[in-house]
């Protein structure tokens, strides 16, 4: 049974997404909507084609298969196969859903530890998975909201000096408590610069 799911404004914005046909974009919007709330969705193309353009009828399977290669070959749907059913994974699916209160039973099995393992691997991440379900997800929440508090420390001390004394030269008034500010500066020590290059 599909969902509601939302589209939110960053999702346009996705230069790697943009790379990718219109009906590639719009495939990996409906599979949100079949998908559980753990990422999970059938891996049955036919069914997928019937169920996310039922009135298209010169839409070959085919056609509809090449959108779903160009998705997997831009890592937006990790396939795998549980006792011989086709699944696809959506990784990036955590980015643009926030289920509130997720079902207790996934229509689709979980997605094994090794598929969400050998993805972070491709990707540059460390994996770090449980047995909920939720492939890790849940931790990698953890991960970026550690690696924020983490940015946030930081841009108490430097940050703040940098724009006291970017004030102070230009004659301008940026408050040293509003995050896009910081976030500018913060970006420009990420890249090698240090206070004393300002």
């Amino acid at each position: 049974m599909a969902r509601n799911r939302m589209i939110k404004p960053k999702f346009w914005e996705d230069e790697k997404l943009a790379m990718i046909s219109f009906g590639a974009r719009l495939t990996y919007i409906a599979l949100w909507n079949f998908s559980d709330d753990y990422a999970v969705v059938k891996g049955n193309t036919l069914w997928l084609k019937n169920n996310i353009f039922p009135y298209d009828e010169n839409l070959s399977r085919g056609e509809f298969e090449g959108w779903v290669n160009e998705l997997k070959g831009n890592r937006r749907l990790v396939p795998f196969d549980v006792k011989g059913e086709a699944f696809f994974w959506i990784p990036k699916f955590v980015e643009h859903q926030k289920i509130q209160k997720p079902s207790k039973d996934a229509r689709n099995p979980p997605v094994p530890q090794e598929v969400v393992e050998n993805y972070l691997h491709t990707i540059g991440i460390v994996a770090e998975c449980s047995d909920s379900g939720m492939v890790g997800l849940q931790d990698e929440k953890k991960r970026k909201e550690e690696k924020r508090k983490e940015k946030k420390g930081m841009v108490s001390g430097e940050v703040k000096e940098i724009i006291f004394y970017l004030n102070q030269k230009t004659g301008s008034n940026f408050n040293p408590d509003v995050y896009l500010t910081q976030s500018i500066i913060f970006e420009r020590l990420s890249e090698g610069f240090s206070v004393a290059d300002f």
